[in-house]
């Protein structure tokens, strides 16, 4: 990858809302919702690998929106659903060649409980995905 490749992707998703508004008008127009004009298939959830560090047992669902800007994600501590556990810290999120690696670190003392996090994306903080850590 060089740098170019991260400017033009940038290009492509600046571009893809006028492209398909426009293409609103036109007669047999591609199908709309989260299509990707530069690509011949329709848009795929990004692949996403996970690492875990943790002694314990654990179980990590993350859940990205198809089509978006993989490049500067950011996580929310996780916090359990009744707010009662110390949160578990940010993930690291990487973007890797073809999708994205996430890296999760459980204390040992964490208490175990379903543990939620939200996926932003660090240039404007809307959410592009969430993450669900299960510590058993």
């Amino acid at each position: 990858m060089n740098p170019l490749t991260m400017f033009a992707e940038q290009w492509m998703m600046a571009m893809r809302p006028w492209i398909q508004g426009w293409s609103a008008f036109a007669p047999n127009a591609w199908p709309q919702p989260g299509t990707n004009p530069f690509a011949t298939a329709a848009n795929a959830a990004p692949t996403v690998s996970v690492k875990i560090v943790s002694t314990r047992p654990v179980e990590v669902t993350a859940n990205l929106y198809p089509g978006l800007d993989q490049a500067g994600l950011v996580c929310d501590a996780l916090s359990d659903d009744a707010v009662t556990a110390a949160p578990i810290e940010p993930p690291e999120i990487i973007r890797d060649s073809g999708g994205v690696r996430i890296s999760v670190k459980v204390a040992d003392k964490q208490p175990a409980g379903q543990y939620r996090g939200l996926i932003r994306r660090r240039a404007d903080g809307n959410v592009a995905g969430d993450l669900v850590v299960i510590v058993t």
